[in-house]
């Protein structure tokens, strides 16, 4: 399956990344049911769209 984005060039095949916070956040994210991967990618998407 080829993930390269025909218009934009950019390749969208998935990546693991491997991320370190401190363990209160994670508790209270996991207690929240939050997606890490979702934030980080609406995170990088914002960081980079302000750039």
């Amino acid at each position: 399956m080829n993930n390269l984005n025909k218009t934009s060039g950019r390749d969208y095949s998935i990546v693991e990344k491997t991320l370190t916070i401190p363990k209160y956040l994670d508790d209270l994210a996991k207690e929240k049911k939050i997606n890490f991967s979702q934030v980080l990618r609406d995170a990088l998407k914002d960081i980079l769209d302000e750039i």
